[in-house]
């Protein structure tokens, strides 16, 4: 699964080594190795795959690329034939090199379809089966049972799977990374959210509210918060888990963030009033600061701890809108060395309000 990402980011380097006899094998070894890359290594991989229809390896490597492209058609049929060739040979299909389960890779593909399909006993078959194959390296295959069961409604069966996936939190959950296209960028040490982990939180947080363990879901949301992880509606959801939970402050700072979020993509304000600043928790502080540079009244010492907020709001043109206020304001003689915080506006929202009036701040300093 980690072949996706690679696959669509152009490295040629997503294939298992080979070792081993045979020419197949060896022909296998040349494309890993030869510096394709692209259209142009997936179109040598059809040719081989044509040339040695009893090769697993590329039928597999081919029904990820283009289930990672959004043809699952083709993805089936690569798969599918993949399938058949694994049953034969008693579902051994590791790697040459070891580090990868092709049957594993294989079924749970395979059962990401027929979920998406809503063949939802077929897909929970191939999570099974998935997870059968898949030995320590697991996580991805439990997310994917996890997410069946939620589509049949079996929410108890699903919440004890996302139990033991997030017992540890995100940087320590069990086998993160192995197997799973989102585990290349955990939560742990740079504050940001792996693809594919906000659908795992929300659905988590669904699972908890379904089973009215709002005290649960509160730590699971403070924990996440505390990383810095933020992502379209975790705001909203966490202003009702927060209100469920007895801890109304906390709800209104959730409510403001989303709106925080929103703001800077044209949505509507989802906070009927401000809250006051206060209290530790990190939106607290941003608050608090933010209305220190709305006043004009910011210290040095506040704008260093603005600052150290970023890995927080990383994803908000608003945060740093209010950087480059505070800039301006504490910095009137050199100012112009924080541009890239307006710079930073407009790749996150080229057409949003905030973008606009990072243009124009732009144009005045280079006299345009």
């Amino acid at each position: 699964m980690t072949r996706i990402l690679m696959f669509l980011l152009g490295l040629t380097a997503f294939l298992p080594s080979c070792g081993g006899a045979g020419r197949a094998e060896e022909e296998y070894g040349r494309l890993r190795n030869g510096g394709l890359e692209g259209e142009a290594l997936v179109a040598e991989l059809e040719n081989f795959e044509l040339r040695y229809p009893d090769h697993l390896f590329a039928k597999v490597d081919l029904g990820t690329y283009y289930l990672a492209r959004g043809e699952e058609g083709r993805a089936r049929d690569y798969l599918r034939r993949a399938e058949a060739i694994a049953a034969r040979s008693g579902n051994r299909a590791a790697s040459p090199d070891g580090e990868e389960n092709y049957v594993s890779i294989m079924y749970g593909a395979l059962g990401r379809i027929c979920l998406n399909r809503e063949e939802y006993q077929q897909a929970l078959e191939y999570a099974e089966r998935a997870l059968g194959a898949a030995g320590e390296n697991a996580r991805a295959y439990l997310v994917l049972k996890g997410r069946v069961l939620i589509a049949q409604q079996d929410y108890a069966a699903a919440l004890e799977i996302f139990d033991g996936l997030f017992a540890g939190g995100p940087a320590e959950a069990e086998g993160a990374g192995d197997d799973d296209p989102a585990g290349d960028d955990s939560l742990a040490g740079g504050g940001g959210l792996a693809e594919g982990e906000a659908e795992d939180i929300l659905a988590y947080l669904f699972l908890l509210a379904q089973a009215e363990r709002s005290a649960d879901a509160a730590a699971v949301l403070n924990r996440y918060f505390e990383t810095g992880a933020f992502f379209p509606s975790l705001g909203t959801f966490a202003a009702m888990v927060y209100r469920a939970a007895g801890e109304p402050e906390r709800a209104a700072y959730a409510a403001y963030l989303e709106h925080e979020y929103q703001a800077g993509y044209g949505g509507e304000s989802l906070a009927a009033e401000i809250p006051p600043p206060g209290g530790n928790f990190f939106a607290g502080e941003y608050l608090a600061i933010k209305q220190e540079i709305s006043r004009g009244s910011l210290s040095e010492d506040q704008f260093r701890r603005y600052l150290e907020l970023e890995s927080y709001f990383r994803l908000f043109p608003s945060y740093y809108w209010n950087l480059w206020l505070g800039a301006r304001l504490l910095y009137p003689e050199t100012y112009e060395n924080f541009a890239p915080a307006l710079q930073k506006i407009i790749s996150l929202d080229q057409n949003g309000p905030f973008a606009r009036e990072a243009w124009k701040e732009l144009g005045l300093m280079f006299g345009y």
